[in-house]
């Protein structure tokens, strides 16, 4: 069964239920009074029917000119238009002369942040219905298509109603909306969906053309392009690129330093994700040393008939930067791709000792050793012995920070499928006065030595360090 109708029917069953168990509905009643038996219903059918015999002629042909009337075909409305573009939250819902209304609704989880939908205008737009999930809808003249699904639907000024019908017992369920304003609720935080019928658009004007930079403080950032790709949801997403540059006295990442937003048709874009990432992705986590400069990548959803984009670097004190673009003719990756510079001879570690004392806890960097790593790159791994001195139990990974880095730069973790005990370490939990070895394993970038350093998160300061040169 197609997802639309499926969901629909669910529904109606969430309402159906109510109907049938203890739950009153709005104007329903249930005492046995306002049941009728068959012997009363049968009377009634009688009455009726002498009643009718009885009319006079004339009044006999006007209702036969009536029914003739009301076969005929009534004129097909046109899909829905500019007027009635909007967003409409659900009021209510019926099956018969069973009714919920919206606070009902809610007591069944079903509400108007789960529950609407928005049109464009144009003959499209979308419809969430109870699961929050967005589908893409069409409309024509009678009925609106979801996913191969048709469900009639009417929409009268403001109201929008979706109909059911129910071929074994003839009562038809409705979904009414109400239109309740032309965009979506700010607090939604999604973008605006996508018209069906392509457009004919003017460029946007004042669309950048070359990168931006702008200093905030002690850092240098610099927006360079726009890429589109396809997300991992098959939905239209697009990758911003910057460089940042760390000009402070010590290791940060951009992540911590920098608010990152970007914003089409007054909507705040949400981000997404791919399984076929840039190689810059994941650089805004990574920190760098004084001095250094990292290429980072943003990717979210947008709209590709839309207005034009703007993505936005702001600091925290408020001062921005922005950068505009086309969004039917994004510029690509950056022209110049970006390369780490070795750093040969690195000498941040210049003065720090390779054992020590931090606050309750004595650290010795042991040794390091190459090797591969599970995809066959090369990798470093980075001995310690750990002694915890405190008055609790804890782990290497609680009481301690760990900065590993090549040529001014964060690596990352790696693995292999070798069996190495001392890597569990880790997160071992050790006793006051135990001490235990512990191994990391971080994947190399160049040949260039490696700094291996513990500092304090809060202060910033290092207090054991050492640089290591690793043979592969």
């Amino acid at each position: 069964m197609k997802r639309l109708i499926a969901i629909l029917l669910a529904m109606v069953m969430v309402l159906s239920l109510t109907a049938c168990g203890s739950l009153p509905l709005p104007g329903k009643k249930d005492d046995a009074s306002s049941v009728e038996s068959s012997a009363e219903k049968e009377e009634k059918s009688e009455k009726a029917e002498e009643a009718e015999e009885t009319e006079a002629p004339e009044k006999t042909e006007e209702k036969k000119d009536e029914e003739v009337s009301a076969a005929e075909p009534a004129p097909a409305e046109a899909p829905a238009s500019a007027s009635t573009a909007g967003y409409y939250e659900v009021s209510s819902m019926a099956v018969g002369d069973a009714t919920l209304g919206v606070n009902s609704l809610a007591d069944r989880d079903i509400t108007p942040d789960n529950t609407y939908v928005v049109l464009d205008g144009e003959g499209g737009g979308v419809i969430s219905l109870f699961d929050g999930e967005e589908m893409k809808l069409t409309l024509d003249t009678r009925f609106m298509i979801v996913d191969g699904d048709a469900v009639e639907y009417k929409l009268e000024g403001e109201t929008l109603t979706i109909i059911v019908p129910d071929e074994e017992d003839g009562e038809d369920t409705t979904l009414t909306f109400i239109r309740t304003g032309d965009k979506r609720p700010e607090s939604s935080g999604t973008l605006a969906i996508e018209p069906t019928k392509p457009q004919e658009t003017t460029p946007p004007e004042n669309v950048s053309t070359e990168p931006v930079s702008a200093d905030f403080g002690d850092y240098h950032v610099t927006i360079l392009s726009a890429e589109p790709f396809t997300d991992g949801d098959d939905k239209d997403g697009v990758r911003f690129y910057y460089d940042f540059t760390n000009n402070s006295d010590e290791a940060t990442c951009a992540m911590f330093e920098l608010n990152l937003k970007a914003s089409q048709d007054d909507y705040e874009l949400v981000t997404t994700w791919t399984m076929d990432d840039a190689p810059e992705y994941g650089n805004d986590i990574r920190n760098v040393r004084p001095g250094v400069t990292i290429r980072c990548c943003e990717e979210y959803n947008f709209k590709p008939t839309g207005g034009p984009l703007i993505f936005t670097v702001s600091d925290y004190s408020g001062e921005e930067l922005s950068m505009q673009f086309d969004p039917q003719n994004l510029p690509g990756r950056p022209a110049d791709e970006w390369t780490i510079t070795p750093i040969a001879n690195p000498d941040w570690m210049g003065g720090i000792p390779e054992e020590g004392d931090i606050e309750d806890y004595h650290v010795k960097i042991v040794k390091a050793e190459g090797g591969e790593d599970y995809a066959g790159d090369p990798l470093c791994r980075v001995y310690f012995d750990f002694t915890n001195n405190s008055q609790e139990t804890t782990t290497f990974l609680m009481a301690l920070d760990l900065n590993v880095m090549q040529d001014g730069i964060e690596i990352p973790t790696t693995f292999t499928m070798d069996d190495i005990p001392e890597e569990d370490n880790y997160t071992v939990d050790v006793a006051p006065g135990e001490t235990i070895t512990v191994a990391r394993t971080y994947s190399l970038r160049t040949d260039s030595p490696v700094t291996v350093e513990i500092y304090d998160f809060m202060s910033g300061k290092t207090y054991i360090g050492t640089t290591i040169t690793v043979a592969n």
